[in-house]
């Protein structure tokens, strides 16, 4: 970095010196830009994500800063874990909450390997991302590549416009990454979509969920009485909070006499269940009705054809007697002419 700085400033003079500052009491650490010259002022301009992202750097003066990682609020409500967003705890919707999809594979190589040709793309949620690469690593603390694969990821312009983010820990049991989703249910998830240069075996990913990784749950079992019950907590002490006691009034018991008459199991619905079942009796008796008229006619057919054949051989044996009667009348005549 310091030698693409002279280059770029050789014309007018300057050198540029940079220092890598690592703190190990809060592992964190910082480039410190200098020249020889105590009157000369630093600054940037035209920063792109990469800069932003990788090195930490932003336009103008660089000033001291503390880079504090917000941490969602956790506790129960009704003995069923809740779940935090921010400030707030909701309720959980059934006596199993719902669940975020994560990443989980394998133990991490040699991450002082790690380079720009490196690269993976994920998808967040069915979201795809851009590659994502973290360079050349200058912290290889298993601790601080997981800091910077989750703001690498989250920098990603096509899980920002999408919404979706992930939270990334080192997982002490695996020895690998694990990369959860920042959503939860049946439709949370992350999964590796590609791998390019040495970054299965540089970060330990395969393809997929990873080998422990696994999708979101939705919320199952009976319903808390406290469902989507909303509270926000307003400072960081921990332990029980005491009792939060609630009544229904008009609007809600009015909204809760709608349900019970409109629901699957209501008075309206058993009254258009029961006339539906009276429908389908009757259709089923014109069905049996036209089945006995069919064979009624297939019946009264049959005995017409039988008295059409009788009828048929009464005119043919009456054609035969009267073809026979000049006979007989001939054969009865010259007798009594003598």
């Amino acid at each position: 970095l310091k030698s693409q700085i002279d280059a770029a400033l050789a014309g007018d003079g300057i050198t540029v010196n940079v220092d890598y500052v690592y703190n190990s009491d809060d592992d964190t650490a910082r480039l410190v830009f200098s020249t020889a010259n105590a009157g000369d002022e630093i600054s940037f301009s035209d920063i792109n994500l990469a800069s932003a992202t990788r090195l930490g750097l932003f336009e103008g003066r660089g000033e001291p800063v503390t880079s504090i990682r917000g941490t969602d609020v956790a506790g129960l409500i009704n003995g069923v874990e809740a779940r935090g967003t921010g400030q707030v705890l909701v309720a959980s919707t059934g006596e199993n909450p719902e669940t975020a999809g994560y990443y989980l594979n394998a133990a991490h190589g040699d991450l002082s390997t790690s380079t720009a040709a490196d690269k993976f793309r994920l998808r967040v949620d069915g979201v795809l991302s851009g590659q994502i690469t973290l360079g050349v690593l200058a912290n290889t603390s298993s601790t601080a590549v997981a800091n910077t694969l989750q703001t690498a990821i989250n920098n990603d312009p096509a899980l920002i416009a999408a919404g979706k983010s992930v939270t990334v820990a080192y997982d002490a049991d695996s020895g690998g990454f694990k990369m959860t989703s920042g959503s939860r249910g049946a439709s949370s998830s992350v999964t590796i979509s590609s791998l390019e240069g040495n970054a299965a075996a540089v970060f330990g990913f395969a393809a997929g969920a990873g080998a422990a990784g696994q999708s979101g749950s939705a919320a199952s079992g009976d319903a808390d009485p406290a469902s989507g019950l909303r509270i926000r907590i307003t400072d960081g002490d921990v332990g029980n909070r005491g009792t939060v006691d609630y009544f229904r009034g008009v609007a809600s018991r009015l909204t809760a006499l709608i349900d019970s008459m409109l629901g699957s199991d209501g008075v309206l619905t058993g009254r258009s269940d029961s006339l539906n079942a009276e429908l389908e009796r009757i259709a089923e008796k014109r069905v049996d009705l036209a089945e006995r008229l069919a064979l009624t006619e297939r019946r009264l057919q049959s005995s017409f054809l039988a008295n059409e054949i009788i009828i048929s051989n009464f005119n043919s044996t009456a054609s035969f007697l009267e073809s026979q009667l000049p006979m007989l009348e001939a054969l009865v005549t010259p007798n009594r002419k003598k």
